[in-house]
C-alpha cells in the first residue's frame, strides 16, 4: 500500500484526536466569560446563546483556554459575536482542513494537499483571534478621538441643570460612533436599575482608552465624596484638552524625522536624476 495512504489515514486520525484531546480534562472557567458585556448581560438573546452547550463546554477545551479575555476583546471591537462562536470556527476549521486534506490527499496521491490543509487549519486558528484584536484596537482609537466631544456636551447638559442621567440621554442621541455606543450603553444599564458606579465601572473595565479611564474615575470619587458633578467634569474637560495638544504637538514634531527617510530615498534621487540626467546625457555624447 502506498505510503501516502497511511499518511492521509494518519491524519484523518489526528484531526479525530484533536478533537478528543481538546475536550478532554480541564478544570471550567465559566465564573466570569461574560463579565465584561456590563450588568444588563441578562438580556434573553445573551443567556440563550450562554447557556448553550457549546459556551458552557468551551472554557474546558485546552485548544481554546482563554474565553474570558477573548470575550472582553469581543466587546472592545463591538462585534456581535460571542467567544463560543470564535472558538467553535477555530476548532472546526482545523478539524475540518485536516479532514478535508486527508481525504482529498487520498484521492489524488498527492501528500502536499494534506500540508496545505495543515497551513490552512492553523491560519483559521490564529487569524480570528487577530481579526478582533486589530478591531479592537480600531475601534478604541475612534473612541479616544471622539472622548472629547463627549465630555464637552456632557458637562455643558450637566452645567445647563440636567441630572446625570438626563444629561446622558441627551448626549448619546447627539452622534454615532463607538464613543457614543459605549455611553449608551451605560445609560441603558442606568434604566434597567443599575448603579451608577456599577455601570461605569464595567464601562471603565471594557475600554483600554486610559483617558476615559481617569475621567470616569473622577466621575465614582465625585459621587463617593459628594463634591459637584459639573465642576469636577470641567476639570477633567480641561485637562483631556491639554493633553490633545500636546499628543498633537508631538506628531506634528515626529512629521519632519518620518518625512525624512522617504525625502532621502526617493524624493531626491528622483530629483537629481531630472536635473542632472539631460546634462550628463549631454556631456557623455559631446566628448
Amino acid at each position: 500500500m502506498p505510503f501516502y495512504i497511511y499518511l492521509a489515514a494518519g491524519g484523518v486520525v489526528l484531526s479525530l484526536y484533536l478533537l478528543r484531546w481538546a475536550f478532554a480534562g480541564g478544570q471550567r472557567t465559566h465564573a466570569a466569560v461574560h463579565a465584561n458585556l456590563g450588568p444588563a448581560v441578562a438580556r434573553p438573546s445573551l443567556e440563550r446563546n450562554a447557556g448553550s452547550w457549546f459556551s458552557q463546554n468551551s472554557s474546558r477545551l485546552r485548544l481554546l483556554r482563554g474565553n474570558d479575555a477573548l470575550t472582553r476583546k469581543i466587546a472592545r471591537a463591538g462585534l456581535p459575536w460571542t467567544a463560543a462562536n470564535v472558538q467553535f470556527f477555530r476548532v472546526t476549521a482545523l478539524a475540518g482542513s485536516l479532514l478535508l486534506g486527508s481525504l482529498l490527499a487520498v484521492a489524488t496521491g498527492n501528500i502536499t494537499i494534506l500540508l496545505l490543509a495543515g497551513l490552512v487549519g492553523a491560519a483559521a486558528m490564529l487569524l480570528p483571534r487577530g481579526f478582533i484584536t486589530s478591531r479592537g484596537d480600531e475601534r478604541q482609537h475612534q473612541l479616544e478621538l471622539q472622548l472629547p466631544d463627549i465630555l464637552d456636551r456632557l458637562t455643558i447638559s450637566i452645567e445647563a441643570g440636567l441630572g446625570f442621567d438626563s444629561a446622558l440621554a441627551h448626549v448619546v442621541t447627539a452622534k454615532k460612533g463607538p464613543g457614543y455606543d459605549e455611553f449608551r450603553r451605560v445609560l441603558q444599564d442606568l434604566q434597567l436599575g443599575v448603579p451608577r458606579d456599577v455601570a461605569l465601572s464595567t464601562l471603565s473595565e471594557r475600554t483600554t482608552v486610559k483617558d476615559l479611564r481617569i475621567v470616569l474615575s473622577a466621575i465614582l470619587q465625585s459621587g463617593k465624596y459628594g463634591l459637584p458633578l459639573a465642576g469636577v467634569l470641567r476639570v477633567q474637560t480641561t485637562e483631556l484638552r491639554d493633553k490633545r495638544w500636546t499628543r498633537a504637538q508631538e506628531t506634528a514634531m515626529k512629521i519632519p524625522v518620518k518625512i525624512l527617510f522617504p525625502l532621502i530615498f526617493c524624493i531626491l534621487p528622483t530629483l537629481f536624476l531630472v536635473i542632472l540626467g539631460p546634462a550628463v546625457i549631454r556631456i557623455s555624447t559631446t566628448f
